[in-house]
């Protein structure tokens, strides 16, 4: 149900991303028809403004011609009467010119107007007269030149030059006017298709503008939504990576864990884990300085360590909060700056202390500090509480198997060793001194007449003797040497690398020391007793075990039956002391 959801969703997501691009594509193509048509418009109001503006310019040239037409007919016509009139040849020169001018602008005017068949009409009467008037005031000017003053009079008296200067006059304000008038309605043309191109093209620019804007925002949209998109995926990317960078690490992490757990169960004492905790601990918090401090009675010392040495390597527990707390306890400046009295010197930002429990008994605490950055998050205390826990359960397993060992090795009574564990030591000592070709002394020792002490002060007095002796015994040998409780009131005794000298010597300050034993029991004082002891060496006295301890039983026996309270080296032959 979720998946066809989420299909469905997926599905009209596509189809409004398609419609719309298609309102984009749409609006594009709107925009891109309504600018052709525009501009085609545009191009055909120009093309209309520009022919009014050059019939326009025509009708100027054409009144400017006309102008010069009537000025030039009254220049003729000044000059032919005033030279006439006043016999004075400077008339001539404003007379000639404005005759040849008078033809040439009649010649420029006929050309221009050839295209309005009913101003060429008008002008044809024009002409024609200016020709007249042209012909009839030359005449005039050429009779006063020949002397014919009177007759040049009565020709301008006659009024007849005047009249076709009047007629071209009125000919020429007739075409003006017409001039005038088609130039108006030309300007008016002009100023209408001028308005009408002008509010076109705003028109047809508010639309672009418009259909512009709309583009562009859409368009703005889709690049802001697709930008929001590539950074939505680019950051659950992100995420993503981030995750899969997490899991890696915390699979190396479970992996390092298991891998100690591992260790810590096979391990075969605190010495070993001591040795392999600082690997594991650099290789599980590689930015952090860490330790290790177990509890031992009242005293809490540092076991092992990584990176650098801890500068506290023992305290107690009212130092630390976390054994105060019974839980781990995290000082930082944002949290809290009460940090354990152990940790106070320490120059790091933060510190972790996590107690290490086991069914209730703390075992230990595992104390961690570092820089903020180096404990950026939830997860490193979380991996300190996983390695407390696996610490806790290696160490715990550790103290039941060193409990374990300890009872199937020592005497509950005396903490020496049992007579298995005895006759084990005893065979590898042989097998040692066998391949070194090397030597080594046994002392079998017993204490006299204890059946009687037994009696006399009962077994807490007899197990009070015997406790005693055994740290008498403790205190002479050497720490090589193996003590141990072969059965009853018997102890015996290997010494590796000692003669038969030694052992004697040794046993006999034993003996000594023994019967000045001050023995008590719940604060009242016991009688003294004494011990008998025999020594032998391997090989010198036997060749496997059970012949060097029927040697030395029997130089004990042999003390025994000299009176007691001595030592009796086993120096007579072997055959014999076996035999006894």
């Amino acid at each position: 149900m979720a998946r066809s959801e989420q299909a469905l969703r997926c599905s009209a997501s596509v189809k409004i991303k398609r419609l719309r691009a298609r309102y984009i594509y749409a609006a594009a193509l709107a925009t891109a028809i309504l600018l052709i048509f525009a501009a085609a418009s545009f191009e055909r109001s120009l093309a209309q403004l520009l022919g009014e503006m050059r019939r326009t310019s025509a009708t100027n040239s054409h009144l400017l011609l006309l102008d010069a037409l009537l000025s030039d007919t009254k220049d003729v016509e000044r000059g032919s009467s005033g030279f006439v009139i006043t016999h004075d040849d400077a008339f001539l020169q404003p007379f000639d010119k404005g005759s040849q001018a008078l033809a040439a602008d009649s010649a420029a005017i006929a050309r221009s107007l050839r295209s309005d068949p009913h101003a060429s009409a008008e002008f044809e009467q024009a002409e024609a007269d200016a020709g007249r008037f042209l012909a009839l005031s030359q005449r005039i000017v050429r009779l006063e030149q020949s002397g014919s003053s009177a007759r040049a009079t009565q020709a301008i008296s006659s009024r007849a030059q005047l009249q076709l200067a009047e007629r071209i006059e009125s000919t020429v304000t007739g075409l003006t006017q017409a001039e005038l008038d088609e130039l108006a309605m030309d300007q008016g043309l002009v100023r209408q298709e001028t308005r009408r191109t002008v509010l076109f093209g705003l028109a047809a620019l508010a639309m672009t503008l418009v259909m512009l804007t709309i583009v562009v925002m859409a368009m703005r949209r889709e690049i802001v939504r697709r930008t929001a998109s590539r950074n939505a995926a680019s950051e659950a990317n992100q995420q993503l990576t981030e995750r899969v960078d997490e899991l890696n690490r915390r699979s190396a992490e479970a992996a390092l864990l298991s891998e100690l757990s591992e260790m810590l169960h096979v391990s075969d004492g605190i010495e070993e884990v001591q040795r392999m905790l600082p690997e594991f601990g650099a290789r599980l918090f590689p930015e952090i300085d860490g330790a290790l401090y177990t509890i031992d009675a009242n005293s809490i010392d540092v076991a092992a360590w990584w990176r650098n040495e801890p500068e506290v390597r023992s305290f107690t527990a009212s130092d630390c909060w976390a054994l105060r707390l019974g839980r781990p306890h995290f000082a930082s400046p944002d949290i809290t700056t009460l940090r354990c009295r152990h940790t106070a010197n320490l120059p790091a930002d933060v510190t972790l202390c996590v107690p290490m429990l086991a069914q209730g008994e703390a075992l230990g605490i595992l104390s961690l500090h570092g820089t903020r950055e180096a404990f950026g998050s939830d997860s490193v205390e979380k991996l300190a509480r996983s390695v407390a826990d696996q610490m806790s359960l290696g160490l715990a397993n550790l103290r039941l198997h060193e409990t374990l060992r300890t009872r199937a090795m020592r005497d509950p009574l005396t903490g020496l060793f049992n007579r298995r564990y005895m006759g084990e030591s005893l065979a590898r000592c042989i097998q040692t001194a066998q391949k070194q070709r090397g030597q080594f002394g046994v002392i079998m020792l017993d204490v006299d007449h204890f059946k009687r002490y037994n009696d006399t002060f009962g077994h807490a007095g007899g197990d009070a003797a015997l406790q005693h002796l055994a740290n008498c015994m403790t205190e002479h040998f050497r720490d090589t040497d193996i003590l141990c409780r072969f059965g009853g009131e018997e102890f015996f005794v290997i010494m590796p690398d000692a003669n038969l000298e030694i052992a004697t010597r040794r046993a006999e300050e034993l003996r000594s020391s023994v019967r000045g034993l001050d023995v008590r029991l719940k604060g009242q004082a016991l009688s003294k007793f004494t011990i008998s002891a025999g020594a032998a060496v391997f090989p010198d006295h036997a060749r496997d075990a059970s012949s060097l301890i029927a040697a030395v039983d029997a130089a004990l026996y042999e003390a025994k039956r000299l009176g007691r309270d001595r030592v009796v080296p086993a120096d007579h032959p072997r055959q014999e002391l076996i035999a006894v």
